[in-house]
């Protein structure tokens, strides 16, 4: 094997090997998680921090590394993130999910809902549970039990 064959070789594995590491560092840190489910709604509320969101997103299953979600905010997007309501109907880079967070874009799609004229607070609480995801009709009740 000459000089010149050993150093293409080199070069190839080296270049197979670099290939390689990028790959595994977006699967790793980039990529959605494989467990993502769908159509999940995450609530940022005021006052959360780069790092609680990123946690919270984790815990979700909408990004993998909380660690690069706050260093992709902190460094691109300075400003911060928005606090909202959030839809995730299907997988996202942790870069869309940054941008998606310090813009304000919630991908929420609004629903028609119809209240029939007299309906009580239980009846409406219902008729709100069987439409809203995430819908917490315990409390809707006890607050609107005060105000009836």
């Amino acid at each position: 094997m000459s000089m010149n064959e050993n150093k293409k070789k080199i070069i190839y594995v080296a270049f197979g090997a670099v290939v390689l590491f990028l790959i595994t560092m977006y699967v790793v840190l980039i990529a959605p998680p494989l467990s993502f489910q769908k159509d999940s709604i995450v609530t940022i509320s005021s006052g959360t921090g780069v790092q609680e969101a990123g946690e919270l997103l984790k815990a979700k299953n909408v990004i993998q590394s909380p660690f690069v979600f706050s260093i992709l905010v902190r460094f691109i997007y300075p400003s911060g993130i928005i606090a909202n309501h959030y839809s995730f109907s299907k997988p996202q880079s942790v870069l869309t999910v940054a941008y998606r967070l310090a813009k304000g874009k919630t991908d929420l799609v609004p629903l028609k809902v119809t209240i029939p004229e007299g309906s009580s607070s239980f009846e409406i609480s219902n008729i709100l549970e069987g439409t809203l995801k995430d819908f917490d009709s315990v409390t809707f009740k006890t607050l609107a039990k005060s105000q009836e």
